[in-house]
């Protein structure tokens, strides 16, 4: 009798020692799910995860074509000389990252801001702005993160003066342009001549900097990468 009895006991606390072995394997996996989940979200906000990138070609300088003339040095033939409008850009490359990412149009926010494009690897120009390459300052935003992805904009701090920027037209055509400066602002107080439409061609990208501030919905800086054309 006292036999069974103590069979009967091992076999209960067995089946209870298997049970807490089960579930301190249980709460360790699930810990480890937690850590790898935790870890993998926040490499995403500080890694960039580029997609295929395909570089565009070469910068080449061809000289001048010669103009057959008449002796009185005017032209032969007639010249239709009205420039047809530019095509919209469609994608921008940044050479060094080997970085690329498609371009889509906005235009202002309700509050007379810039608009952006809800996603951390296309980038916004502003529509109502010089095509890029075309006289007068055109305008291009990108996030530096967003929807817990590293934005493709947030190299805009590494920026060199010198790096190259290349930018495709819907038309297949290629407009070139090398950094000239990159600075810093404050998000409300930009120098006039960042987001002027006017004055001499070049390609302004502008992207935030720095950690959200939940109190202004946005960053506190700017980064901001002035290029000039090239070729």
């Amino acid at each position: 009798m006292q036999q069974g009895l103590y069979l009967c006991y091992n076999i209960i606390m067995s089946k209870k020692k298997k049970n807490k072995n089960l579930n301190i394997v249980l709460y360790y996996s699930f810990g480890a799910i937690l850590i790898i989940i935790g870890a993998w979200l926040i490499i995403n906000e500080l890694v960039i995860f580029p997609g295929e990138y395909v570089s565009p070609p070469k910068l080449v300088t061809k000289p001048p074509e010669s103009v057959d003339q008449t002796p009185n040095g005017s032209h032969s033939g007639s010249i239709d000389e009205t420039p047809m409008p530019a095509a919209d850009p469609v994608r921008i490359y940044f050479p060094r990252f080997k970085i690329q990412s498609d371009i889509e149009p906005v235009g202002l926010t309700s509050t007379g801001a810039m608009g952006t494009v809800n996603a951390h690897d296309i980038a916004a120009w502003y529509k109502d702005g010089p095509v890029p390459g075309e006289s007068g300052n055109s305008l291009i935003n990108g996030h530096v993160r967003y929807s817990g992805k590293k934005g493709y904009f947030a190299i805009l701090r590494d920026f060199e003066v010198g790096d190259e920027v290349i930018v495709e037209l819907a038309d297949g055509s290629y407009r070139y342009f090398s950094v000239e400066s990159v600075d810093f602002y404050p998000y409300n107080d930009f120098p006039d001549d960042v987001l002027s439409l006017g004055g001499e061609t070049r390609l302004t990208l502008i992207t935030c900097g720095g950690d959200f501030d939940h109190d202004i919905g946005t960053s506190r800086t700017r980064v901001v990468a002035v290029c000039k054309p090239v070729g």
